[in-house]
């Protein structure tokens, strides 16, 4: 078996989505090879490195135990994880990411434009 590194955002149902249960149900239904992101209150990110005999069979156990999990949830993205640092790497070399950075920068006082 080989190790499938991708990450998959869900958009959470309406009503009781409380973080610490959700993580808690995810790990319960096989999520524990996965790192969770709540930063949204109605999406939820996980970057899986999940093994199997192949991607696709990755990714749909993967999303068999998201639903299994938080049943209601629907998948809106899949990424490899490898495609998501190409395009990370992609903004930063096109200056996408510039403006961005110089506000954050400002923000805590440490600034001069990149």
């Amino acid at each position: 078996m080989k190790t499938y590194e991708f990450t998959l955002t869900f958009r959470l149902p309406e009503g009781d989505c409380k973080t610490d249960r959700i993580v808690e149900q995810l790990a319960l239904a096989g999520c524990d090879d996965a790192v969770v992101g709540t930063g949204n209150p109605a999406r939820l990110s996980l970057q899986f490195g999940r093994q199997a005999n192949s991607a696709q069979e990755a990714i749909e156990t993967a999303i068999k135990n998201v639903s299994t999990a938080i049943p209601g949830v629907t998948l809106i993205q899949a990424t490899p994880v490898k495609r998501w640092d190409e395009q990370i790497q992609e903004d930063i070399d096109s200056g996408k990411l510039d403006e961005l950075a110089n506000k954050a920068l400002r923000a805590i006082g440490k600034a001069t434009d990149l």
